[in-house]
């Protein structure tokens, strides 16, 4: 077969997608599933088995299980569980997640920025300069703490 054949042929299978164990350089060169190791694979659906986010339907692998992008408010591991693409504390939440690149503190989920990253807040009992930086809200003397309770308001034993 002359060359220009074997090219356009070539570039006609490409086009139609590369069956699964099919050899591909690119997941577009498998549309049904993705190309891993050279191989296209079949995309795997939520609850099976993964390595790799790239295996999964949802292009979600979390603690090796395909599954789907999450919406503020739910669980998730990573930030790329994440529908907003930002998870703060174990929750999806709107805004740019811990080590993100970041301008100003509310373009983090946490609130806080710093050297142009997205800070995750502090526990109190950490070490504070504002009180941005806890989890409360609260920097009091240069620590964060919970935040007092307000006069005839009950405390956490139930007194006033």
């Amino acid at each position: 077969m002359p060359l220009p054949h074997l090219l356009i042929l070539v570039a006609l299978l490409l086009a139609a997608g590369a069956a699964s164990g099919q050899q591909c350089y690119a997941d577009t060169h498998c549309p049904r599933g993705a190309c891993v190791n050279q191989r296209c694979i079949p995309l795997r659906a939520d609850g099976e088995a993964c390595e790799a986010a790239a295996q999964c339907a949802a292009k979600v692998c979390t603690n090796r299980t395909c599954g789907t992008l999450r919406i503020n408010g739910q669980s998730c591991g990573l930030g790329r569980d994440c529908l907003s693409k930002s998870c703060v504390n174990g929750v999806c939440v709107a805004g740019k997640g811990e080590a993100q690149a970041c301008t100003l503190n509310r373009d983090c989920a946490s609130g806080w920025c710093a050297s142009g990253r997205c800070l995750a807040p502090k526990s109190n009992g950490a070490a504070c300069d504002l009180p941005h930086e806890c989890i409360s809200k609260n920097c009091v003397k240069r620590v964060c703490t919970a935040p007092a309770t307000p006069p005839g308001a009950p405390t956490p034993g139930g007194r006033k």
